[in-house]
C-alpha cells in the first residue's frame, strides 16, 4: 500500500475515533450537570403552620468535584478537537469550529 494511501486511511480513522471521543465526552458532562438537578439545587423554605428549611449539603461537595470535573472535561474536548482538526485535513473532512466566550482564556496556556 502507498505510504499516502496509509496515511489517509489512518487520518479517516482517527477521525472517526475523535469524533466519537468528544460526543462522549459532552455526553458525560450532560450527565454530571443533569445530576444537579437530581440533588436538589439550593435550600428550600417551606411555609406552613411551621415554617421549616431543607438544606441540601450533599450539593456542595458535588458542585465543587463538578467543577474540577468540568474543567478536566472541556480541556479533553478542546484537545481532542484540535487533533481532530489536525487529521481532519489529512482525511479531506471538514475542521471542527472552536468558539471561545470572549470573557474566558484558552483552556491550554499554550495553546
Amino acid at each position: 500500500m502507498k505510504e499516502n494511501n496509509k496515511s489517509y486511511y489512518e487520518a479517516i480513522g482517527r477521525c472517526v475515533f475523535l469524533k466519537e471521543k468528544i460526543k462522549s465526552r459532552i455526553e458525560a458532562l450532560d450527565n454530571r450537570l443533569s445530576r444537579i438537578h437530581e440533588l436538589g439545587i439550593a435550600p428550600s423554605y417551606f411555609c406552613g403552620d411551621k415554617p421549616e428549611i431543607s438544606i441540601h449539603e450533599i450539593i456542595i461537595d458535588y458542585v465543587e468535584k463538578l467543577a474540577t470535573d468540568t474543567k478536566y472535561i472541556y480541556a479533553d474536548i478542546y484537545r481532542s478537537a484540535v487533533e481532530y482538526n489536525k487529521w481532519a485535513e489529512l482525511a479531506g473532512y471538514e475542521t471542527i469550529t472552536i468558539l471561545y466566550d470572549q470573557k474566558e482564556k484558552p483552556l491550554l496556556e499554550n495553546e
